[in-house]
């Protein structure tokens, strides 16, 4: 199990095993309901887009098979807290925002159950390979 404060990796994965994104976080909580996970704004992170600058939503879906990739270095923007449950397929973001952290709603993203890791220094992590389908909840259940 790991510990509240540890260093972790949340590692988003294409279908073509090629990594789509990293986020490096902390670890909140490790329980019976899974490996909960802190990326508070500032946090680094790597999202994959073209290798020219443009972001992955900026390439035509028709060009996207032929574009050269590439990963770019970004810093995550909000505070969310990330629940991986136990061999789920899906995880659970909860998002909080401004100074106050108010709440600010769910995101579901449906997703292979994620492969937990530890590697030779203790680093964490768990890997995840996307559905593209997801559910987003407002904080009123809507």
């Amino acid at each position: 199990m790991a510990a509240p404060g540890d260093l972790a990796l949340r590692r988003h994965f294409l279908r073509g095993h090629e990594i789509g994104r990293v986020n490096v976080g902390r670890v909140a909580a490790d329980d019976h309901r899974g490996l909960w996970l802190w990326f508070g704004t500032g946090s680094a992170f790597r999202n994959i887009g073209a290798a020219d600058g443009r972001t992955f939503r900026e390439v035509p879906f028709t060009e996207w098979g032929r574009t050269e990739h590439a990963l770019h270095e970004l810093q995550w923007r909000g505070d969310v807290l990330k629940l991986h449950p136990p061999a789920a397929a899906y995880s659970v973001w909860f998002f909080f925002t401004g100074p106050a952290g108010g709440f600010d709603g769910w995101y579901v993203n449906l997703e292979r159950p994620g492969a937990r890791w530890v590697n030779d220094d203790g680093l964490i992590g768990v890997d995840t390979v996307d559905y593209d389908l997801d559910i987003v909840v407002a904080p009123d259940r809507s």
